[in-house]
C-alpha cells in the first residue's frame, strides 16, 4: 500500500529563479527533518505529519518522505495522479485527519492499495443530495430556494481543494470526531468519476469493497429535530427490549443467546437472507407475543408523535436509493448514524420486523395497525425476494428505487446479485461485462437486459415488469421495460401462478442495430369487452393515499361501489347507487349464471377477482391462493349487506351488531390494496379480471407460452403492443393450454414492438 503524493498550490520562491510551469514537478530528495516549512502552507504540512503516523501504524510505505513529488496544479482533478491499475485490484482509501476545530476545513489523506491486501477499512454509505423527505422540504415552504444539498463545498484531499457535496461534508465531519484516522472509502472522493475507465473498473469491484468492509457506516443525515430523532430512536430501541424481557421471561434460552446462533448462520449472507431467518425465527417460536400485547402500549412512548416521527426517519433519501440498498445487503456489519445518534442496523431490521409481524398478525390484541402506511417496508424491502434470488428477482425488487444514472439500476445491484452464489452466476457474469460508463446507452442496456431473459434464459417474468404507460424513455420498445421508471411495482407474483403450465416460452429476436422486435408464440383467449374507470381511484393512486397513514377518509369511496355491484347481483335493488362505468359493468355481468372457467357462482367469482385470488391470511408466499373449498362470498356477504343496506332492511339474521373480527378486517384490507393500480374489465365472453390503468377495450388477453400469467396485447396495423400483466379469473392455472391441448383455442406467433 503506497501514499498518493501530496500536491500543493504553491511552492516556495526562493527554492526556485521563478515560480515552475503549470504541471512542473519538483523532487525534494532530503530528510524530512530538513525540509524547510515554508515549501507547505501550514495546513497542508500538518496534514505531511500526519501522514507519517499512518505510515508507521498502518506499515506503509517508509521512504514516501525521501522522495516526496510535489505538482504544480489548478483543478481537484490532479488529487488522480494516476489511474488504479484494474489488475492488481487497486482501490483508494481516505483518513481523516483529526481537528478539534468545528469552523476548520476537513481534511483527508488519500492512499492506494489492493483490495486484497488493504487493511480493516469502512465503507460509508450515504446519498450524495438532500437526505430529508421530499414532502419534509416542500413543508419547510424551501420550493423557491436553491437545495443547498445540491451545492458543492471544499475539502482537503492530500492538501488539494476537491468539492464534496453537503451531506457528505457532514458526515466527514462528524466522523472527524468518532473515527479520526481510520480508513475509510467513500465513493465519490475515491473513484475519478470523471474517468469512465476507471469508474466502468471501480462499479465493478463496488461489491467486494462494501462486502470486504469491516463495518458500513450508514449516514442517514444530520437532525432536522433532535427531540423527534431521539423520540423515534427511543421508541425503536423500546419494541426492542420489551420483546427481549418476553422472550426471556418465557424461554429457557435468553434471548441474546438466540440472537447469537441466528446472526452466527446469517453473519456472511446478504440482508436479505438476514431478514428471512429473523422472519421465520418470529413466526416460529414468538407468536404468543403477538397474541396478548399491543405494540402501542408496552411502556414506551404511544403517542402519535413517536410513530410519526419514526415514520418520517424511515421516509429519509437513503431508503429510496438503488446503491444504498447494495450497499446494506452485502455488509458484514452496519451501523446507522443520525447526528450524533447511532443504533445498529440489525436492531433497526428486528424491530421494524416486530411491527410487520404485529401489523400482518391474526390474533393481534388490537384491530389496528401501528404502522399502516407500511414504512417498515423501507428497511425490509428484501423479504419476497427469496434465498436464491436471481439478478431479475433483484432488479424488480429495487426498481422503486432511484439513481442518479439510468444505468445504475442494473449495475448498481450486480455486487449484491453475486453474493447469493459461492461464484458470480452467469446472468451477473453477462452484466458485468457490459458495465462501461463511456459508450453503452440506457436504451441499448435496458433492451439487452428484456431481450436477455426473453431469448436467452427463456423466462417472461421480465414483461411482467412492463409498464409501457409510465415509460420515461419513449423510444424504448413496449416489451421492455424502463427500470428508470420508480413507480412502485404492484404486480403480481410469478410464485402464486402458471398461466401456461407445461409449456415453454417460444421467442424469436434476430439482431440488427435496428431492431426492435420480438416474436413470441402464444394462446389467444378472448377480447376485453368492457373496462371499469373510476376517477375516484385515479385519484386515489395519483396521491398515492394508500401508502399512507391517512388512508381512512378515502375507504368509503373505494368500496361502497364494489359493495353496491355485489347486492345487484344479488337481486337487491341497489341500482340506483352505482354511476358510471361501475353502472355499466354491472350491465355487462350475468349473475344469474355460473362462472363457466371455474363453475362457481357469479357472486364468488366476483370477490375471487378482487382478491387476484390470494389469501392474505397467509404469509406463505407459494401457499396465498385461495383454496378451492373456500366460500369467499360467505366472508363479505354480511360486511356487504351491513355496508350497503339501512338496518330495517337487512334480513333478520345480519341485523345483530357483533364486533367485526380481525380476520373479516384482514380480507377487506387486501380488497383495498387489491383494487387500486387495477382496473375490473369484462371479456366477449363474460370472463372477468383486473389489468392496470392503461387497459381499454378491444385489448385482447392472451396467455404467452412459458408465461406464468396471462397478458393484454394492443393490436397496432402488422403488429402488437404490450400493454402490460393481466389477472383473468379461472386462465391463472394452465385452463388456456388445456383448451389448446383439446383443439378449443389455438396457437399463434405474436410481433411484439
Amino acid at each position: 500500500m503506497t501514499l498518493m503524493g501530496l500536491q500543493c498550490r504553491w511552492i516556495f520562491r526562493g527554492l526556485f529563479w521563478q515560480r515552475p510551469a503549470r504541471g512542473g514537478i519538483l523532487y525534494w530528495k532530503q530528510p524530512e527533518s530538513t525540509w524547510p516549512s515554508c515549501v507547505l502552507r501550514r495546513h497542508h504540512l500538518s496534514t505531511l505529519y500526519s501522514a507519517g503516523s499512518i505510515l508507521e501504524k498502518y506499515g506503509l510505505n517508509a521512504n514516501f518522505f525521501k522522495e516526496y513529488r510535489l505538482t504544480i496544479h489548478d483543478n481537484a482533478s490532479s488529487v488522480f495522479s494516476k489511474r488504479l491499475v484494474s489488475k492488481e485490484r487497486e482501490i483508494r482509501l481516505l483518513f481523516i485527519i483529526p481537528n478539534d476545530s468545528p469552523s476548520s476545513a476537513v481534511e483527508l489523506l488519500m492512499a492506494h492499495c489492493s483490495l486484497d491486501e488493504a487493511p480493516p477499512y469502512l465503507a460509508l454509505s450515504y446519498t450524495g443530495g438532500n437526505p430529508y423527505p421530499s414532502d419534509q422540504w416542500k413543508r419547510k415552504k424551501l420550493e423557491n430556494v436553491k437545495n443547498p444539498y445540491l451545492q458543492m463545498t471544499n475539502v482537503l484531499v492530500n492538501g488539494i481543494e476537491f468539492p464534496v457535496k453537503r451531506n457528505l461534508l457532514e458526515a466527514l465531519y462528524r466522523f472527524r470526531k468518532t473515527h479520526a484516522m481510520k480508513p475509510f472509502w467513500i465513493d465519490s472522493i475515491c473513484i475519478n468519476e470523471a474517468d469512465p475507465v476507471e469508474r466502468t473498473e471501480q462499479v465493478r469491484l463496488m461489491g467486494e469493497v462494501y462486502g470486504r468492509a469491516q463495518d458500513v457506516p450508514i449516514w442517514l443525515g444530520e437532525v432536522s429535530s433532535k427531540p423527534r430523532t431521539r423520540m423515534a430512536l427511543q421508541l425503536v430501541k423500546g419494541m426492542l427490549n420489551a420483546f427481549i424481557s418476553w422472550y426471556d421471561a418465557n424461554h429457557t434460552v435468553g434471548f441474546r443467546k438466540r440472537w447469537d446462533q441466528i446472526i452466527r448462520r446469517a453473519d456472511t449472507t446478504p440482508d436479505a437472507i438476514d431478514q428471512k431467518l429473523f422472519w421465520n425465527f418470529l413466526q416460529r417460536e414468538c407468536q404468543p407475543f403477538f397474541d396478548r400485547i399491543d405494540l402501542k402500549s408496552l411502556g414506551i412512548r404511544d403517542d402519535a408523535r413517536a410513530w410519526e416521527a419514526l415514520r418520517n426517519l424511515l421516509s429519509r433519501r437513503w431508503f429510496d436509493r438503488v446503491w444504498t440498498w447494495q450497499e446494506k445487503e452485502l455488509a458484514r456489519s452496519a451501523t446507522v448514524y443520525i447526528g450524533d445518534e447511532i443504533i445498529p442496523w440489525a436492531e433497526l431490521r428486528f424491530s421494524m420486523l416486530l411491527v410487520m409481524a404485529h401489523d400482518l398478525s391474526n390474533t393481534r390484541v388490537t384491530p389496528f395497525q401501528v404502522m399502516p402506511g407500511r414504512q417498515y417496508l423501507h428497511v425490509l424491502d428484501s423479504l419476497n425476494i427469496g434465498h436464491s434470488p436471481d439478478l431479475l428477482d433483484i432488479v424488480i425488487n429495487v426498481r422503486h428505487r432511484n439513481t442518479q444514472l439510468r444505468r445504475d439500476k442494473i449495475f448498481g445491484v450486480l455486487g449484491a446479485a453475486g453474493a447469493y452464489k459461492n461464484k458470480p452466476s452467469d446472468d451477473v457474469e453477462h452484466f458485468s461485462r457490459l458495465v462501461n460508463y463511456g459508450y453503452l446507452t440506457t436504451q441499448d442496456l435496458y433492451k439487452e437486459f428484456s431481450r436477455y431473459w426473453i431469448k436467452e434464459k427463456r423466462d417472461l417474468r421480465v414483461l411482467q415488469a412492463c409498464n409501457p404507460s409510465k415509460k420515461k424513455i419513449p423510444e424504448l420498445p413496449s416489451w421492455v421495460v424502463d427500470w428508470s421508471d420508480i413507480t412502485p411495482s404492484h404486480q403480481l407474483s410469478s410464485r402464486l401462478y402458471n398461466a401456461a403450465e407445461g409449456t415453454q416460452v417460444d421467442a424469436e429476436y434476430h439482431y440488427h442495430i435496428n431492431s426492435d422486435e420480438i416474436q413470441l408464440g402464444g394462446i389467444p383467449i378472448d377480447t376485453i369487452k368492457f373496462v371499469c374507470h373510476d376517477k375516484d381511484i385515479d385519484m386515489i393512486e395519483e396521491k398515492r393515499i394508500n401508502e399512507s397513514a391517512f388512508w381512512d377518509p378515502y375507504r368509503e369511496r373505494l368500496l361502497r361501489p364494489l359493495v353496491s355491484m355485489y347486492l345487484c347481483g344479488l337481486g337487491v335493488k341497489q341500482m340506483s347507487l352505482l354511476k358510471g362505468d361501475w353502472l355499466q359493468t354491472a350491465r355487462h355481468i350475468d349473475w344469474d349464471k355460473p362462472y363457466t372457467p371455474t363453475g362457481q357462482s357469479m357472486k364468488e367469482a366476483f370477490w375471487r377477482t378482487l382478491l387476484c385470488d390470494q389469501n392474505p391470511l397467509i404469509t406463505n408466499v407459494t401457499d396465498q391462493r385461495i383454496s378451492l373449498d373456500t366460500d369467499i362470498s360467505e366472508v363479505f356477504n354480511r360486511w356487504a349487506h351491513r355496508k350497503g343496506l339501512t338496518r330495517s332492511l337487512l334480513p333478520e339474521e345480519l341485523r345483530d351488531r357483533r364486533p367485526v373480527e380481525l380476520y373479516e378486517k384482514r380480507w377487506r384490507e387486501s380488497l383495498e390494496s387489491g383494487i387500486t393500480h387495477k382496473r375490473f374489465f369484462v371479456t366477449e365472453m363474460g370472463l372477468i379480471g383486473l389489468a392496470p390503468r392503461n387497459i381499454q377495450a378491444g385489448d385482447l388477453v392472451c396467455v404467452l407460452l412459458g408465461g406464468r400469467v396471462p397478458f393484454s396485447l394492443r393490436e397496432n396495423d402488422d403488429h402488437y403492443n404490450l400493454v402490460e400483466e393481466t389477472y383473468l379469473h379461472g386462465f391463472m392455472d394452465g385452463r388456456a393450454v388445456d383448451l389448446a391441448n383439446r383443439g378449443e383455442l389455438e396457437v399463434q406467433k405474436f410481433r411484439l414492438r
